[in-house]
């Protein structure tokens, strides 16, 4: 294990007395023994900063605990992880979250393994109980390695890859220079307010930079649905256009002309299932600046009907 690279293991939290011990405990019983946990509270105004001390206390050095002077946000706090972190490789486990004893040691096989490789992650399980044959959420298919721009295309285009780097262990420094990223946008004052958006380009960041992704189909992390998890606290449309701020920033940085209407065509169908509301094509640019072209007719109709077809087979299916 000595040999074995260092793998900070990175965990934000903020008011989180309830989870954080167990979270904690599933990164210190790791098979991969080579980590560091890497804990930085972000002011938090319950217990959880007390309960963080006493787990430091009890495992040394393997836990180190930090936290802010005032609450940064949580995109501050993530990369405050980073800074306090020295590992070569890096996973973001969230406070609320769980991960199985052989997920560190599976990820960085998979890394090891294969040259080229900007990120792997790791099939999840999403509820109130970690039950390891429960149903997998953002499969990709068979474990192995991937084009890159197979995970670009159906992260743009489709909601089968995880937006959240929870699942995913990353080069630290690879981590570190995504979470620079600063998005320009017309529709949100300030995206570091709740993290939906910067979490994502953490993906296509590393996607965009590296030819290849591992995907290993067990569901080794798992992902706690509960009352004060972004996903509920914040309204379906409105975390919806934050992602796809993300999408179209990155698709106006760095694809065509042609893909970057054919997504906004996409966004402008997704938009309407989810508000059941039809608005004109100019409410793309309206909403998220106006650099982003209006939907294309005839690609909004493709994506129209694809939308439908799903829908009706999806119903028959059950």
């Amino acid at each position: 294990m000595l040999n074995k690279p260092l793998v900070s293991i990175l965990i934000p939290v903020y008011n989180r007395e309830a989870l954080i011990r167990q979270t904690v405990m599933s990164a210190l019983q790791q098979n991969y023994s080579n980590t560091e946990i890497i804990i930085v509270d972000n002011h938090s105004t319950d217990n959880t900063y007390t309960i963080c001390k006493e787990l430091s206390s009890t495992y040394g050095d393997k836990v180190k605990i930090f936290q802010n002077e005032s609450n940064i946000g949580p995109v501050g706090n993530w990369r405050k992880c980073v800074e306090y972190s020295s590992g070569y490789y890096a996973k973001i486990l969230w406070s609320d979250d769980l991960m199985d004893k052989d997920y560190i040691g599976c990820m960085v096989d998979a890394f090891e393994r294969n040259n080229d490789v900007g990120f792997a992650y790791s099939a999840v399980i999403i509820g109130s109980d970690y039950n390891k044959l429960g149903k997998k959420h953002y499969r990709f298919g068979d474990s192995g390695v991937y084009p890159s721009s197979q995970f670009i295309y159906k992260s743009l285009f489709t909601n089968d890859c995880p937006v959240s780097p929870g699942c995913c262990i990353f080069r630290r420094k690879d981590l570190k220079d995504a979470l620079t990223l600063n998005i320009q946008s017309n529709a949100f004052r300030d995206f570091s307010e709740n993290g939906a958006g910067p979490d994502l380009l953490t993906y296509l960041y590393c996607a965009n930079k590296y030819s290849y992704f591992v995907y290993i189909d067990e569901p080794l992390s798992f992902f706690r649905e509960h009352n004060d998890s972004i996903s509920l606290t914040m309204k379906k449309v409105a975390l919806l256009d934050r992602y796809n701020q993300a999408r179209l920033w990155f698709a106006s940085t760095q694809l065509s002309s042609f893909n970057l209407r054919r997504l906004s065509s996409y966004i402008w169908v997704a938009r309407m299932f989810y508000t059941k509301k039809i608005n004109s094509f100019d409410s793309i640019p309206n909403i998220f600046g106006t650099d982003i072209p209006r939907p294309a007719l005839m690609s909004t109709i493709s994506f129209f009907a694809n939308a439908v077809y799903n829908r009706i087979i999806s119903r028959l299916i059950k």
